[in-house]
Order: structure tokens, then sequence, then C-alpha cells
């Protein structure tokens, strides 16, 4: 697993994580993959999702952990209706911003990329772009 109970005492004691959740183990995993799945959908345009959330020990990312422990912290609370605070918001605001800069493209993280296949053989050979397409409006002239 990605993530573990013990490891949440960075943004929480495991105390009140096992009161939240009733000492129930699967609670708290069932949450964890709930919010994997979410930055799963935010990190896939250009990031190996599979790559990330495979990882292990100290191979993990340490932003991914981060933003990961905050949203899962704060989906925990809401089990319980305790009550959040405007710090644990600021926080959860802040994790969403970072996974919504990333999905746009507007920020790169030190990632494994998204392989892509180059050659047209079947098999990925080269990391996905980084790049931010767009166009630039057009304007209709007044004559």
């Amino acid at each position: 697993m990605f993530l573990t109970t013990d490891e949440l005492k960075t943004v929480s004691t495991v105390a009140v994580v096992n009161l939240i959740t009733n000492n129930q183990t699967e609670i708290v995993d069932e949450v964890i993959e709930e919010n994997i799945d979410l930055m799963k959908s935010y990190l896939f345009k250009y990031y190996d999702t599979e790559a990330i959330f495979a990882a292990a020990g100290d191979e993990r990312s340490k932003i991914v952990l981060k933003h990961l422990k905050t949203l899962v912290i704060f989906d925990l609370y809401q089990i319980r209706r305790k009550d959040i605070t405007p710090e644990m918001e600021m926080k959860w605001d802040r994790a969403m911003e970072w996974l919504t800069k990333i999905s746009k493209g507007d920020i790169e993280a030190d990632l494994p990329r998204k392989q892509v296949d180059t050659d047209g053989d079947g098999t990925p050979d080269a990391n996905s772009t980084f790049m931010k397409l767009g166009s630039r409006k057009n304007y209709k002239n007044h004559w």
C-alpha cells in the first residue's frame, strides 16, 4: 500500500484517526484508496500514475505523500463531522490547487513521466511531452 494509517501521524495523531474510524483500519484504507484515485485522475495526463503509486518507502514522492495525507485526513474528519479548522481547509485547498495546476500543465513535478509510443510499434518508448498547447482568440475586424 502506498500510504499506511501509521504514516498519517505527520498530519494527525493515530489516536484521533482510530477514534474517528472506531479502530476500523478498513475505513482508513478505503479513504486512502479513494484519494489515490482522485489524485490519479489529476495526474494521469502527464505522469505515470501506476509507477507513482507503486513506489514504496523512500522511493515515494514526498509532495504526493504530503497532499495525499492532507486529503485523507480532511475526509476522515468529515466522517465524524469533527470540526474542520480553517488551517485544515487551507491545506486541503492548497492540495487541490496543486492537483489542478498539475492537470492543466501549469506546473511540472518531479514524477515519473507518462510513456508514449513514438514509433508506432505499440510499445511506449519515450516520455510524453510536457507542453501546454492553445491558441490565441480570433478577433473580427471591423472593416
